[in-house]
């Protein structure tokens, strides 16, 4: 299940193939499926190649990652609760944690990968800020797995706030995860703090 989850946040930063049968309903979800496109475009011309090494890769994926995901909206939302008893100096470095986390994660990941695409179905509204594309993952001609890309529309822009792989969120995925942690630690947040650390290190 990890692999899937791995699989469907770079999925998002692959070569990405409009499905010309499925129209697109309206304005709002146009933006959303051109949001995609761009992403999808600019990371297959900026983060894969042999002549780009690994410190220049994450520093780039740093750069697509602020520009169409809403880091701190995720990081937040996955801390939960535990957010608000946190103090300032936590929060800090929690989200400096968590976004050094991601980066380290996926952004090697690119030099791995060839032949792959995202196939954009359908791009459908939820009220007056959401809208969610369906795709799929492909790994060839072989559907890998469908993913949803949930978009908020913030200050006039899409961002990025939660990616669901066969239906399952991984925002929630890693809230659970996080909450377990805290609460089998006798230090509470800073446990959480701790074990992100190592991570980091990794």
């Amino acid at each position: 299940m990890r692999r899937i989850f791995s699989a469907g946040l770079v999925a998002l930063f692959l070569t990405v193939v409009w499905n010309p049968d499925n129209a697109r309903a309206d304005e709002f979800s146009d933006s959303a499926l051109q949001f995609i496109e761009n992403l999808a475009h600019k990371s297959l011309t900026t983060l894969t190649g042999d002549n780009v090494g690994t410190k220049e890769r994450r520093r780039r994926f740093k750069i697509l990652l602020h520009q169409y995901f809403a880091v701190k909206t995720i990081g937040r939302w996955v801390l939960g609760r535990y957010w608000r008893k946190a103090k300032k100096s936590q929060k800090d470095e929690y989200l400096a944690l968590f976004e050094g986390i991601i980066i380290n994660t996926y952004a090697d990941r690119f030099a791995k990968l060839s032949g792959s695409s995202l196939i954009v179905k359908k791009a459908i509204s939820k009220g007056s800020k959401d809208t969610v594309v369906y795709s799929e993952y492909r790994d060839g001609n072989k559907v890998a797995a469908k993913i949803n890309w949930r978009l908020r529309a913030k200050e006039g822009r899409f961002l990025i706030i939660d990616v669901m792989v066969e239906g399952i969120s991984m925002g929630m995925t890693q809230r659970d995860e996080f909450a377990s942690v805290i609460r089998k630690n006798r230090r509470g947040i800073e446990g959480l703090l701790r074990e992100l650390r190592k991570k980091r290190s990794l």
